[in-house]
């Protein structure tokens, strides 16, 4: 076999190329490739850099969870040809994802003072002690930074932000507090340096933090963007788009093609809102015109859950949520699927990327914290490949044979 007279090297760089789906596989054919393809676990330098793309071709599927019951956890796959299936739902009573990032969750787990850092594709997790000022509330939220392309977090590290409300101010404002996390140092901080004074206003209830230009982002329900720079250690506010009023729940606000974005869904167009100037807070609009609406009702409120410049992907509302991409240069509907709520309203979606990428902070998984959250451990071991959940009448469960999705993913979550 020519394979095995490469050193190990040469199979070093092969394998770095080579999808994350034929990494699994390849881990099965002797021990040393075992061992070789451990290794580029290990070291997220070493993972694919082939595809980077964040279109929806990259994302697998969407973690997503009602406002009302966040607890339970559902998950839409974008590939139902794979699985057969494309609704899946996990409730679980004792845990909330707060953020994503490269394919990492952020839990919370209710009801303890932890939080815990999970990969769901390779099962790995740590856990992470709530900083003192952690309360959940519209005056505070918290983001997780991990980029293993940036030599600002690298060799296997990530930090979190927690921004939080320090004061009012007279005049109708506010000061922020911002309390920062390092997985080198496990410890909390607060930057005491790092004070934000700006228009009093809430966060956007479950709004997932962006992680973008070395900086994470949180927007308020007033349109206004509250920047934390990880390089400079400095906040600041970037103004919203001038003809936005507020940001409200049935908006959509993330990262496409290098720019940050807000979109809106109108009865014939969607509005997009363009970051154009990044330093000076300057915006544009787009207007993207929208073929028939593809439900038999007239327009029924969809809301916009992701956006790449080529695709939008939209909720309906209605005890029936069901959910469609939309190809806005083909104006081509295709419909992912659906699921029932018996409480209207929209959903959180976070889209999944399966990654590799992990963490080098061993301390944090110490025996007396395994002890009291065993529970958790199980959870955690469980929790991916998900079940899956048919609308046929014959109900059948199903379970994912496959610890990693089937098709070719990037590493790289919003």
């Amino acid at each position: 076999m020519v394979m095995a007279t490469l050193c190990d090297d040469i199979l070093l760089e092969i394998f770095s190329g080579l999808p994350i789906k034929y990494l699994f596989r390849l881990k099965c054919v002797s021990q040393r490739f075992n061992q070789i393809i451990n290794s580029i676990i290990s070291d997220p330098k070493l993972l694919p850099t082939h595809d980077h793309a964040l279109g929806l071709e990259s994302v697998h599927g969407f973690f997503h969870f009602s406002f009302h019951s966040p607890q339970n956890i559902r998950y839409l796959s974008l590939h139902p040809q794979h699985h057969s299936l494309n609704s899946s739902i996990r409730p679980i009573s004792k845990h909330q994802i707060v953020d994503s990032c490269d394919g990492i969750l952020l839990l919370n787990i209710i009801q303890t003072n932890l939080f815990s850092l999970y990969n769901p594709t390779i099962k790995k997790y740590h856990y992470i002690l709530k900083p003192t000022e952690w309360l959940p509330s519209v005056k505070q939220n918290i983001g997780l930074a991990y980029d293993h392309s940036s030599a600002l977090i690298s060799n296997n590290h990530c930090q979190l932000v927690l921004v939080y409300r320090k004061k009012n101010v007279l005049g109708g404002r506010e000061q922020y507090g911002f309390t920062i996390f390092s997985s080198k140092e496990i410890a909390w901080w607060e930057r005491v340096d790092a004070i934000l004074e700006c228009e009093s206003s809430e966060f956007v209830k479950h709004g997932q933090a962006v992680y973008f230009n070395k900086s994470l982002h949180w927007i308020r329900k007033s349109g206004d963007i509250v920047v934390f720079d990880l390089k400079e250690n400095k906040p600041k506010i970037i103004g919203k788009p001038r003809f936005l009023d507020k940001f409200k729940d049935d908006m959509w606000f993330g990262v496409t093609r290098g720019s940050i974005n807000i979109v809106r869904i109108l009865r014939t167009q969607i509005v997009v809102f363009v970051l154009l100037d990044y330093e000076k807070g300057e915006w544009g609009c787009v207007r993207i015109k929208i073929s028939p609406w593809p439900l038999t009702s007239v327009f029924n409120g969809f809301c916009p859950i992701f956006f790449d410049g080529e695709w939008i992907v939209l909720q309906s509302r209605g005890v029936v949520k069901e959910i469609y991409s939309y190809n806005v240069s083909l104006y081509k509907w295709n419909k992912i699927g659906d699921f029932l709520d018996s409480k209207d309203g929209m959903h959180e979606y976070i889209p999944f990327i399966p990654s590799l990428a992990w963490l080098d902070c061993a301390a944090l998984n110490n025996n007396h914290v395994k002890e009291i959250h065993s529970n958790t451990y199980t959870w955690f071991e469980h929790f991916w490949p998900v079940v899956l959940r048919t609308r046929t009448k014959t109900r059948k469960r199903i379970r994912l044979i496959s610890q990693v999705p089937l098709d070719n993913r990037s590493k790289r979550v919003i």
